[in-house]
């Protein structure tokens, strides 16, 4: 899947991104430093290009005297000065390098980092809000007839215990599926509720529009922002941002496979 991931990501990355070969560039999730690869080769020395990653254990480090990494998020860009305006902006919103990795193995009782336990938002979330709020989080990945059903489930279960770990909440998953038919087994619930979970405890749309609103800040005139995601929740915060942004279009939007991509250019 990481391969899979790249490859169609390159495969882009120089047609709507790279533009001016001696402008700044900007990757805003660094990963494992494929894309930023690419585009360092393809700019002069002139040019330079500024990443961010958060995860230190992805880094592989790129030497070039223009190639600035930070080990930190995105956001810390407010404290670096600017020569100038930004060339060109790239944005993975989806998945981090170590996540793919994980496989989203449901069969040991792990839950964000192994432990629902020390995830003080999500305990508080299926233990203590209302079947409205539980629902509209399932709801982020999974249809809504099934988040209904869960969120129901999840308020009858903490009637009776206080949840503390997935293996509670995978009985009720496992109760509901096998009253649900699936052609091929195409929908995998539990990884859809662990995904509604994990996006709730990482506050993943606050990040998101902090990231678009930095990147429409700094973007110059008739260059471009290209925005890689995995799920229709993202593509709906994307799609309300540049609604209401006058001063961009959408350019492009390519859809491969679970992977989608989309341009927006700065008039």
């Amino acid at each position: 899947m990481i391969k899979k991931k790249n490859i169609f990501f390159t495969k882009y990355l120089l047609k709507y991104l790279v533009k001016n070969l001696n402008g700044i560039y900007l990757d805003c999730t660094y990963g494992m430093g494929i894309q930023s690869k690419k585009i360092i080769e393809n700019i002069s020395k002139k040019g330079s290009l500024i990443a961010f990653e958060i995860d230190s254990e992805n880094f592989k480090l790129l030497n070039k005297i223009n190639f600035f990494l930070f080990n930190s998020c995105f956001t810390e860009l407010n404290n670096i000065k600017l020569e100038s305006k930004i060339s060109g902006i790239l944005i993975d919103i989806g998945y981090t390098v170590n996540q793919l990795k994980d496989k989203f193995n449901f069969r040991k009782n792990n839950f964000l980092d192994n432990n629902i336990k020390g995830n003080k938002s999500v305990i508080n979330l299926l233990n203590f809000k209302n079947y409205k709020k539980i629902k509209k989080v399932i709801g982020y990945f999974e249809k809504e007839f099934i988040s209904k059903k869960i969120a129901k489930e999840i308020i009858i279960l903490r009637k009776l215990l206080f949840i503390t770990n997935f293996s509670q909440i995978k009985g009720i998953i496992y109760k509901i599926k096998k009253k649900i038919f699936y052609k091929k087994n195409k929908t995998n619930i539990y990884r859809n509720v662990i995904n509604s979970f994990r996006n709730y405890s990482d506050n993943n749309k606050k990040k998101i529009l902090n990231i678009l609103n930095l990147s429409s800040s700094i973007i110059l005139k008739n260059c471009n922002i290209m925005i890689y995601y995995f799920n229709s929740f993202e593509s709906k915060i994307i799609k309300s941002f540049f609604k209401k942004r006058f001063d961009f279009f959408l350019l492009k939007k390519i859809k491969s496979n679970n992977f989608f991509l989309k341009v927006y250019q700065k008039k």
